[in-house]
């Protein structure tokens, strides 16, 4: 293992690619005393080379010479800098080398016009070719680095050539890395099927001492950089081993491929913020050859969230919202403007766990959904949650399968693993696109936080789903919405679902003064284009509303017309409604009682939805051709929208327009 120090606070470049860039713009630098000890402890530990790279240029920090004499006395077998070669003479490299220095890794990023474009500084290029001439002449162990940019990419087979007149020892052509300016200038940097016509013409090259790096093979053929070595590393974070996959991911179809073992895998940052409609085609058809996850982990159905994903064959859901507190405070939240209520207890849970058994033995069926939902769920503590799993896998004969609907934002290693042992899977809401949409409870964004939270459920091998609400914000986005989430099940090994709901006029969306809401021809507009977009992608992951449409899967509650014999919603003081929605509403049947369900949930009370769609469809809806796929919409939903249940669906253009096709389309 290597030892990489990270030293220098400025730079006179300005690399459209700078993967450091925001760290410096922090201020966020090692100590001069860090520094040292880390040089000396690294040699002690073990490393035999050290590299000086930098938060700037290496060799503008004014404590480089003594930060070379500290590894030399440390008795390291080599030392290396990584440099852009500003202000290099003759002198100061034979210094250096009288000093320990061995090794030098050269930027160049193309030649004179697409180098000095890419770093942005007039003469860089210079500097560079200055550097290269002088290391190599000297007698250093030199490489060439160059970061592939749509600025310089039509000149790396001359740039090839040149560096090919020097004796160096490797020239590594970089694909960047997605973070600091990277993602300040997108429009500068390549896509990954940008390297599959170079990587062909320079097949016809000498490739004996160049690689491709942070590329998978799949796409450049062999030569490709296999280290997977960690390395050890200090920064202004302090120290850490790091390793190269570790912004990295590996795509699901990728499992059983014979060069992963050498694929440094697909960036998660260029996932996030690009999208996969240009990234490796080679999983784009992987995913149309095997139709993965489609018949094995249907879509994310019922109330957004994980209803339908974790519970199989179960005739009963039952939506517990154990605590209205939230950690968040979202534009559209559908249960913001409600008094808050008491949380449950583990006591309380048990009840609930035993009424729902009988009401399931009632009903004829051996099994139980019980979904957690909020607020925010996992305020509860792992605590709580630990003895419910644990004390109530079944109850009479009844198997009890449980799922959670959350923000992610407390999750950690320890919630990943609690639920992976009892095999609950994990849905979550996200929106990237909007800052103002979903806030933490202090008006912070909350997306940095969740894209490392949702990052620790995917790599804690657990079934995931994720909810996307489109609202007035996302008006002409349909399509990048639906790569953002196609992206991120290239995250999660183990099957993801996703749904992507409408905004409706409850809670903070129908008092906030955002516009929120989708007007109908906005609605039909961006499900249209979803919709386009899923079906050109071949119909590759399982998106709601649209994958269960298009097979034999059952509905969504909203449009299936039996939602109201298949949900109970539960809150934390065991009052008791149809539903999520409806308790968020505030509307409640009654209370859990010492005969648990049995009076409360009646065939007088359950049955009176079902009227609702007699009224329907010998009315309003009598001569609708997508009345079995929609059979009026969510009650709940429309009231909210129009103050009353019995009126149709106010979206029922896009049932007709856009859903029926897609159901008539299934074999």
């Amino acid at each position: 293992m290597n030892a990489h120090v990270l030293i220098s606070q400025s730079c006179v470049n300005d690399c459209v690619f700078c993967a450091v860039a925001d760290k410096r713009r922090s201020g966020l630098f090692p100590s001069k005393d860090d520094i040292v000890g880390f040089i000396r402890d690294s040699v002690r530990a073990g490393e035999d080379g050290l590299n000086f790279s930098g938060l700037g240029e290496p060799t503008l920090d004014p404590f480089f010479e003594d930060y070379l004499r500290t590894a030399k006395e440390a008795g390291y077998g080599s030392i290396g800098v990584f440099t852009n070669g500003h202000g290099i003479d003759t002198e100061k490299v034979r210094k250096w080398k009288s000093m320990g220095l061995s090794a030098a890794l050269i930027s160049l990023h193309g030649l004179e016009r697409g180098h000095d474009a890419s770093v942005r500084r007039d003469g860089s290029f210079k500097d560079g070719l200055k550097a290269l001439e002088l290391y190599t002449r000297e007698g250093f162990a030199v490489s060439v680095n160059t970061c592939l940019t749509r600025i310089n990419i039509e000149e790396i087979e001359s740039l090839c050539s040149l560096v090919d007149g020097y004796p160096v020892r490797s020239h590594s052509l970089s694909f960047p890395e997605w973070s600091g300016n990277a993602l300040l200038n997108p429009e500068a940097l390549i896509d990954y099927v940008d390297l599959i016509p170079l990587a062909e013409r320079l097949a016809k090259t000498d490739f004996s001492h160049r690689f491709f790096s942070n590329a998978p093979p799949c796409l450049v053929g062999s030569r490709v950089d296999v280290s997977r070595s960690s390395i050890s590393y200090l920064d202004g974070n302090g120290k850490r081993i790091v390793s190269p996959r570790d912004c990295n991911a590996m795509d699901s179809a990728c499992a059983m491929c014979s060069q992963k073992l050498r694929c440094p895998g697909i960036d998660r940052n260029y996932i996030q913020f690009r999208g996969r409609n240009r990234a490796p085609p080679f999983i784009l058809d992987t995913y149309k050859k095997k139709e993965l996850f489609m018949e094995e982990h249907q879509a994310v159905r019922g109330h957004g969230s994980v209803s339908g994903h974790g519970a199989s064959g179960a005739k009963l859901c039952v939506i517990i919202k154990p605590t209205s507190r939230c950690n968040a405070a979202c534009a559209y939240c559908s249960n913001a403007r409600h008094a808050p209520t008491l949380d449950m207890t583990v006591e309380l849970y048990g009840k609930i766990a035993r009424a729902v058994s009988a009401e399931a033995k009632r009903r004829g069926t051996g099994q139980v959904c019980i979904l957690w939902h909020g607020g925010e769920p996992l305020l509860m503590g792992k605590e709580f949650f630990r003895q419910v799993l644990e004390g109530t896998p079944s109850v009479d004969g009844i198997r009890l399968n449980h799922a959670i609907q959350t923000n992610l934002l407390l999750f950690d290693e320890d919630w990943a693993s609690l639920f992976r042992e009892h095999a609950v899977p994990v849905s979550t809401s996200v929106d990237p696109f909007d800052d103002g949409l979903r806030i933490m409870a202090d008006g912070t964004p909350q997306f940095g936080m969740w894209m490392e939270r949702f990052r620790i459920a995917a790599e804690g091998k657990l079934r995931l789903g994720a909810v996307f609400t489109a609202t007035k914000a996302h008006k002409g986005k349909a399509v990048e919405v639906y790569w953002f989430l196609r992206n991120l099940s290239v995250l999660v090994p183990t099957g993801f679902g996703t749904r992507v709901n409408a905004v409706y006029p409850e809670g903070a969306a129908a008092e906030s003064s955002y516009g929120n809401l989708l007007t109908a021809e906005e609605h039909l507009r961006f499900f249209s284009d979803l919709a386009a977009a899923w079906d050109g992608d071949g119909r590759s992951f399982p998106l709601s509303p649209f994958s269960e449409l298009a097979s034999h899967a059952p509905l969504a509650c909203e449009q299936d017309g039996q939602c109201w014999e298949n949900f109970i919603g539960i809150d934390g003081q065991g009052r008791i409604s149809a539903c999520g929605r409806m308790l968020d509403v505030g509307v409640f049947w009654g209370e859990l009682g010492e005969d648990g369900l049995g009076s409360v949930v009646t065939s007088e009370i359950c049955g009176r939805p079902g009227k609702r769609n007699d009224a329907l469809s010998s009315g309003a809806c009598a001569a609708c051709i997508a009345w079995d796929i929609c059979h009026g919409g969510c009650p709940g939903v429309v009231e909210a929208f129009s103050g009353d249940a019995l009126d149709p669906h106010m979206y029922c253009r896009t049932m007709r327009e856009v859903l029926l096709p897609i159901y008539r389309s299934r074999k």
